[in-house]
């Protein structure tokens, strides 16, 4: 059995729970009685990304978006050429539902600085719209963060806290590079990595890390070196 057998796998998680005594099992045929045009809707708008994907299934990230008319973006066509400009790519792109969840993340992450300079210039920088809400997706992914942090604010970037705090790596670079100190919310994910755990230790709270000592003990080369770094 190969990898690509696994690539087809569209896992549906179902996180919302029920009670029994909230349950209604004829829920199906309500919905099918009263919102029949919108479950119609739901079908064909499958339908037609099933067919452009080569009929494969894909994951949430890969769905088909429109930056001007969906509502979670709305971007304005100024928005949409700004855009344009930055990545080389025609403004059709953007708003023509061939643009995946997926590359528009990557074009996010690649042009991270530039398109808040954008934002910048064509919003007031507090207005809740500053468009696309760049820092909002920047701060979902911890190697954009952290970058983001680093090279663009050169400061702390509370919005993206939580996702750098989710990587050991961009942990210990984010405390190293950004805050110059400890960054207590990394130190869960940090702890299981031998490597960031001794470096760490020695070049941001120089000194012991208990909560880390036991990772660090699996891997000789960084038993050693926190060892002779770190004073008992």
């Amino acid at each position: 059995m190969t990898e690509g057998y696994f690539k087809r796998f569209l896992i549906i998680l179902f996180e919302q729970v029920i009670a029994d005594e909230e349950k209604d099992p004829d829920l199906a045929n309500k919905i099918i009685e009263q919102e029949s045009s919108g479950v119609m809707n739901w079908i064909l708008a499958f339908c037609y990304h099933f067919s452009i994907n080569s009929s494969h299934m894909n994951s949430e990230e890969d769905h088909f978006i429109n930056l001007k008319t969906d509502s979670k973006y709305g971007l304005t066509m100024d928005n949409v050429r700004a855009l344009s400009e930055v990545t080389g790519m025609p403004t059709e792109k953007f708003i023509s539902n061939s643009l995946s969840k997926k590359e528009f993340n990557k074009i996010v992450k690649k042009h991270a600085a530039e398109l808040i300079e954008i934002s910048r210039k064509l919003f007031s920088y507090t207005e809740k719209e500053a468009w696309v809400d760049v820092e909002d997706l920047i701060g979902k992914d911890h190697e954009a963060a952290y970058f983001y942090a680093r090279d663009t604010i050169e400061g702390r970037f509370p919005e993206g806290e939580e996702a750098i705090s989710r990587s050991a790596e961009d942990s210990y670079f984010y405390a190293k590079d950004v805050i110059e100190g400890r960054f207590p919310e990394g130190e869960d994910a940090i702890s299981k990595d031998a490597e960031y755990s001794c470096r760490y230790a020695i070049e941001v709270i120089r000194g012991r890390f208990p909560e880390a000592e036991e990772a660090i003990s699996k891997d000789a080369g960084y038993f050693y070196l926190y060892a002779v770094n770190i004073e008992a």
